[in-house]
Order: structure tokens, then sequence, then C-alpha cells
């Protein structure tokens, strides 16, 4: 997969968890650190 593929992702997971979230405020935090983590991963694949 390429780079834009997996931050569309990202995004389509963020804005599913956020609505989630919405029912769930304790969710947010978990969500933000998710995200966090997913976001090194990508930025560690692809700047190699």
């Amino acid at each position: 997969m390429e780079r834009l593929d997996w931050e569309i992702l990202l995004r389509k997971i963020d804005k599913e968890l956020t609505k989630k979230a919405a029912l769930n405020g304790a969710y947010i935090e978990q969500l933000e650190e998710v995200k966090g983590y997913i976001e090194e991963i990508l930025n560690k694949w692809f700047s190699k």
C-alpha cells in the first residue's frame, strides 16, 4: 500500500472511532493514543 492509502485508512478509522467516542467520553483518550501509535508506525515505514 502507498502512504496515501494508509493515510486515507487512518482518517476513516479516526472518523469511525470519533463517532463511537461521542457515545463514550473515556474512549477519546484511548483513540488519541492509538492514533498516535498508527501515525508513528506509518512515519517509520515511509521514512525508509
